[in-house]
């Protein structure tokens, strides 16, 4: 019996290790914070606005309006508070670096073409997810979904000079690997191996597109689409554990050879799928206003905690009964629609300097249900509000020759105020957490510096 006392700490104990490292991490930090802090600024409205390395994320048909090469980089830090039951949860902050570069068009006839890259560095790693338990309350929109690196490539063709074409690629590379364990049985003259086994996760390599178009008739109406693909990973988690005979005495068999092999998979690092319709306009040369309206499909969010089958043979499975593996309950996400309004003030100009006021408002309502069964994913309607400055350097080409452009630095500042949502369980003896209040902020602030060559 102490046999079977260890061996289970064992199997816990690998599995937890292993599993320690995924959180239910849905989407990307670019989705929670934006990209750039001009447009973060301006509340993400920039679908149809954005001609910069801003244009990598909200829509790649941008990247070809770029007359130069433009790089960005920046910084920013999203602290959240997040509370359930008035417990403040210490949910993880998110910071890290910002990077882009997109390059002059080059032409092909009446064609042009132009391309970049963008990538997110966070400071702490460059992926982390969870398997947790499915009625464990947790943040869907916080938390680890934003614990991961990004990196993005995109294209575009100007196909006439009102009309641009583009698209982007996001990727996971294949990654696999895991511990191999053994224990020995401590007692004289044991020679031989108790029990040993393999814990492995391995996921696929994936791609994920982004499609855009952009259209201005004239030069002060602007109209944007971008289209983003679902994102989402399978993280094959097999167990195989081999564990010798057990006997009574120096002879006498109790049990025979045993194996158990358990096959857990999680889905992780779901990003929905998204349709975004963008209205830009460009006033007087001094004022810009943009306005997007953004279909995310959360109906296609799954269950993210583990699921799999344990089987059970040799010595063993005469004693443990077969594992029935009943199907997890549904998240039964719904779609939502997030508006998003944000305007650009050009307050001060000279030959030498500019200076811009930005602001912008944005509504995430929640997609997840009422955590009154057996689910316990917390989401709030949000309410985002933004603001930002700008300064632009003119004329650095007289003291900077390999600058052709302005030296840009902005800086943003974003408030996420979540709503606080109170549930009553339908049957909250069964539910080990009970009814649930939870609401909460979240502070981020950043910076971006532009060069122009």
């Amino acid at each position: 019996m102490r046999r079977i006392v260890c061996f289970g700490i064992v199997v816990c104990a690998g599995i937890g290790g292993l599993l320690a490292g995924f959180e239910d991490a849905d989407a990307n930090p670019l989705d929670t914070f934006g990209f750039g802090s001009r447009w973060v600024a301006m509340g993400g409205a920039a679908t149809a606005l954005a001609d910069d390395t801003g244009a990598i994320y909200y829509n790649p048909a941008g990247v070809v309006q770029a007359d130069r090469v433009h790089f960005t980089i920046g910084y920013f830090y999203a602290d959240p508070s997040l509370k359930i039951n008035n417990y403040n949860i210490g949910e993880d902050r998110t910071s890290g670096t910002i990077a882009g570069v997109i390059t002059p068009p080059m032409k092909f006839s009446r064609f042009k073409f132009g391309g970049g890259a963008a990538i997110y560095i966070p400071d702490k790693r460059v992926a982390r997810s969870l398997a947790i338990p499915y009625d464990q309350p947790t943040f869907v929109a916080y938390g680890a979904r934003n614990q991961r690196m990004v990196a993005q490539f995109p294209f575009a063709f100007e196909i006439f000079p009102w009309l641009s074409v583009g698209g982007a690629i996001s990727m996971f590379v294949k990654t696999g690997g895991g511990p191999n364990f053994l224990l020995r049985e401590n007692r004289p003259g044991n020679e031989g191996l108790w029990s040993e086994g393999s814990i492995s996760a391995t996921q696929k390599g994936a791609f994920f597109p982004t499609a855009g178009l952009l259209v201005h008739p004239n030069k002060w109406l602007h109209i944007g689409f971008c289209y983003k693909a679902k994102n989402e990973i399978l993280y094959k988690v097999p167990l195989k554990v081999t564990i010798e005979p057990l006997y009574v005495g120096a002879k006498i068999p109790l049990i025979g050879e045993s194996y158990i092999d358990m096959d857990q998979h999680v889905y992780t690092f779901f990003a929905p799928e998204q349709f975004t319709f963008g209205v830009g306009l460009r006033l007087g040369g001094r004022t810009a206003i943009g306005a997007d309206l953004t279909l995310a499909r959360w109906s296609g969010f799954r269950q993210p905690a583990p699921e799999g089958a344990t089987v059970y043979s040799g010595g063993i499975a005469a004693f443990i009964p077969p594992n029935p593996n009943y199907p997890l309950p549904p998240p039964d996400f719904s779609d939502i629609v997030i508006p998003a309004l944000g305007v650009e003030y050009r307050a001060f100009s000279s030959s030498s300097w500019e200076v811009f006021v930005r602001a912008g408002y944005r509504f995430r309502p929640s997609p997840a249900p009422e955590p009154t069964g057996w689910n316990n994913f917390l989401d709030n309607d949000t309410h985002i509000f933004s603001f930002g400055l700008g300064v632009a350097m003119l004329r650095v080409e007289e003291r900077l020759r390999v600058l052709r452009g302005p030296i840009v630095a902005d800086v943003h500042f974003q408030y996420f105020l979540l709503e606080e949502n109170e549930t009553d369980k339908v049957h909250p003896v069964w539910d080990a957490y009970g009814d649930l209040r939870y609401g909460g902020r979240v502070v981020n602030s950043g910076l971006t510096l532009t060069l122009c060559f």
